[in-house]
């Protein structure tokens, strides 16, 4: 032994030194590497824990704010069209899965960071889902009444979301069974066929959404029409964007972002009254409630024509802005006022029920009633 010892030169014991280092390193690499990974798994981990018993808690508390503050940014992106409102309810539902469906198909393409970003998505989207999902005892209309402008129709996208996800998950089972039995991969097919289920469901959404609001057309669609002892013809009609134009200062109607204006005038069977009739459609109820409060009573629009009286009122998500005065805008006497503002009630009167669907007929009230009782 001891000749071996000396017979080896320098360059075996460095040689022989590097490989125990080497070797150590390795040895270390492999009790310390496991450890890295599953501390790197430890935070998603946690946070999903984190999240899915103290998120629907959260939801459950704020739960109206956070549909009725969805649902106003819906309507403002999409100028509260139709399809527009339907599409973001079945995003809702939608958005989970297609979360879901990207994280599978990235896998390790997206490192950590990503992974991690896209855990912390989908729980969060989950969450929101929850929220517009229905519990025992509710129904879709009751959980998003008074919810804003397209509510209705934001629910009509979440209901058919549903039943694409439904549809999907029967899908994606069905073809996983079928490559089990053949003994293959599920590959990308398995997301697309749920991707083409989801997209399917929105289709049918779009045909049966109906309008969010009727254009002024469609609210005054005859020419001539009777309420209340009035006999009242269109003379004008029109809808816009925004809601610019319509005061002297458009910045008290500019408080809350405006969707768009609806604008009709008429004159009374004696061809006496001029109404000018604006209704301005916001995004939230309460957005509509905040601007009326901010308008000071007795502001007549801008293009008002003579002397004229202007009433400011909510109806749901429209400001409406009346203004009544003679036909060629002589003064208003104290005797004209009432029957000059019962023509406005009447406008206004048949506005609100056409949009609700329910035809209400206004009552003499406050010295307001017809010229000829």
């Amino acid at each position: 032994m001891a000749a071996q010892r000396r017979d080896e030169g320098p360059i075996e014991q460095r040689g022989t030194r590097a490989r125990r280092r080497t070797a150590g390193r390795v040895d270390l690499d492999k009790e310390t590497r496991p450890r890295r990974r599953r501390d790197a798994s430890v935070l998603p981990g946690l946070l999903a824990i984190v999240a899915l018993i103290g998120g629907p808690i959260l939801a459950g508390v704020f739960a109206v704010p956070i549909r009725t503050t969805v649902v106003s940014a819906a309507c403002r992106i999409t100028a509260c069209s139709g399809a527009g409102m339907v599409t973001a309810g079945w995003l809702v539902i939608a958005l989970p899965l297609l979360i879901l469906i990207t994280g599978l198909l990235l896998g390790r393409r997206a490192g950590r960071i990503g992974q991690a970003a896209l855990i912390v998505a989908g729980i969060l989207a989950g969450l929101l889902a929850l929220v517009f999902v229905p519990g025992r005892g509710s129904s879709f209309a009751s959980i998003m009444r008074d919810a804003g402008a397209g509510a209705d129709q934001m629910a009509t996208g979440i209901r058919w979301g549903l039943l694409g996800l439904l549809a999907a998950g029967i899908l994606v089972m069905a073809a996983l069974m079928l490559a089990q039995r053949l003994r293959r991969p599920a590959g990308p097919g398995t997301a697309t066929v749920a991707v083409v289920a989801l997209v399917a469901a929105l289709g049918v959404a779009w045909v049966r959404a109906t309008p969010t609001y009727l254009a002024a057309a469609d609210v005054f669609s005859e020419p001539t029409f009777t309420i209340g002892g009035n006999t009242l013809t269109r003379q004008s009609s029109a809808d816009r964007r925004g809601c610019a134009g319509v005061l002297p200062d458009d910045g008290p109607l500019e408080r809350a972002p405006c969707i768009r204006t609806l604008h009709v005038t008429f004159t009374t069977d004696d061809s006496d009254a001029l109404v000018n009739f604006r209704a301005v459609l916001y995004s939230s109820n309460d957005d509509a409630r905040a601007v009326r409060g901010a308008l000071p009573d007795g502001l007549a629009p801008a293009d008002a024509h003579g002397d004229v009286r202007t009433v400011f009122s909510v109806g749901g998500s429209w400001l409406l802005i009346g203004a009544v005065g003679h036909a060629d805008g002589r003064g208003i006497q104290a005797a004209d006022r009432g029957w000059l503002l019962w023509a406005l009630k009447c406008v206004t009167y048949r506005f609100l029920g056409v949009q609700s669907g329910i035809g209400v007929e206004p009552t003499p009230k406050n010295g307001i009633g017809p010229r000829r009782p």
